[in-house]
């Protein structure tokens, strides 16, 4: 069995497993701007942080104890680890 992997903010048209991209990631999402004709769609909305303005950041954006996405992206790690 091949092991999948938890993209965090993908920056890549190619996935290997389930990911996370926050619609306010202003650096992910504006990639397609500079040619990239592929990215994954934003699956994650999140409300604009002070701490965080690009939504770009792994700590501030992702996560950070008091948004989402942390507690999904721990179910999408758990869920991968429990198919090995």
């Amino acid at each position: 069995m091949a092991a999948e992997v938890v993209h965090i903010e993908p920056a890549s048209p190619t996935l290997r497993g389930p990911y996370v991209l926050a619609d306010i990631d202003i650096v992910i999402n504006s990639l397609p701007l500079a040619g990239n004709t592929y990215l994954p769609n934003p699956n994650l909305a999140l409300a604009f942080d002070a701490r965080a303005k690009s939504g770009h950041t792994l700590v501030n954006t992702y996560l950070d104890e008091t948004r989402p996405a942390r507690v999904q992206i721990r179910q999408l790690i758990t869920d991968v680890l429990d198919k090995l």
